[in-house]
């Protein structure tokens, strides 16, 4: 995974010395037993339904494909939920603690309610999401001038199948300390 991200990283070119929050996250996402090659698989295909979810959030375009159960996912979702989009694809800094992260959508939906919002296509849930929204809503909260409570946390996992979840995080203070203990045993153990 780690050889993946780093291509990834270099496509984007993250500003040098910032490291990106799943980064920071990757070593407690249970990844050890899976084959590099499935894993590159899983990135590839990720990174396509996300530009597919994002076209549809931006554009209200729908783009038939081989990943329709994914999309019809998200599309069913959107078209239930949000009222508006109000970013995609966000990357944000943050100079203090020198890490970057790009969540999916900044939304309102219905309810009035705004969320960040990640967009998640792998086949389980894991332990990381709601610390990687929290780090993501902080990011945003720091560009914005709010506090990072003002933002709801979310994230939207898209099922082949064309099912979905919803899991919303309100444990923002908790989830965000984490996300910081996170961090600080990153710096420790690979950055001295």
């Amino acid at each position: 995974m780690q050889a993946k991200q780093q291509e990834i990283e270099m496509i984007e070119e993250i500003r040098p010395n910032y490291t990106r929050i799943s980064t920071i996250l990757e070593p407690y996402n249970d990844y050890d037993s899976i084959p590099e090659e499935i894993l590159g698989i899983a990135a590839e295909r990720g990174t396509r339904i996300h530009g597919l979810c994002e076209l549809y959030a931006r554009e209200g375009i729908y783009m038939p494909s081989e990943y329709d159960g994914f999309t019809g996912a998200f599309k069913k979702w959107f078209d239930r939920e949000v009222e508006t989009v109000l970013e995609t694809e966000c990357r944000l800094y943050c100079e203090t603690y020198e890490i970057t992260g790009q969540f999916d959508l900044l939304v309102r939906l219905k309810t009035k309610q705004l969320f960040v919002v990640d967009i998640k296509t792998c086949v389980a849930k894991h332990k990381s999401w709601p610390l990687q929204v929290a780090a993501y809503s902080y990011l945003y909260a720091q560009k914005t001038g709010k506090n990072h409570t003002f933002y709801e946390r979310a994230v939207v996992h898209l099922k082949k199948d064309g099912r979905y979840g919803f899991y919303e995080y309100p444990r923002r203070e908790t989830d965000l300390d984490l996300f910081m203990s996170a961090l600080k045993l990153h710096r420790y153990f690979k950055k001295g």
